[in-house]
């Protein structure tokens, strides 16, 4: 199983730290997805977070790569939905039935694939 988890800078920090915390125990691959290159901030209750390293840019992602798609939420939301690769991805997982998780303001990201 491989989790893509789609991140830009303002993600809830808790949100996938939680889940990286699991994911790690259970040996389960994960990369951590953006437009961004190199580091990602989280964004951790009222401050800014952690640094985060992408490991794949979304330009060289393939939706098809992954059995899981994770977006948490967060103050990135509307970096993520300004960037046309991320409705790509949105549309794969609704119109293949894949299984996703969007995290609190990251249910938005759903109204990509309407179009």
């Amino acid at each position: 199983m491989k989790i893509a988890i789609l991140v830009s800078t303002g993600f809830t920090e808790l949100d996938l730290t939680h889940l990286q915390k699991h994911l790690i125990q259970n040996k389960i691959s994960f990369d951590l997805i953006s437009s961004q290159s190199g580091l990602v901030q989280a964004w951790h209750q009222k401050t800014w977070g952690n640094y985060y390293p992408i490991t794949v840019s979304l330009n060289d992602a393939l939706a098809t790569d992954y059995d899981v798609l994770f977006v948490p939420g967060g103050r990135h939301i509307s970096k993520l939905m300004d960037h046309g690769h991320i409705a790509r991805f949105i549309k794969y997982y609704s119109l293949n039935q894949k299984k996703a998780i969007y995290l609190g303001e990251a249910i938005e990201l759903l109204t990509l694939s309407k179009d």
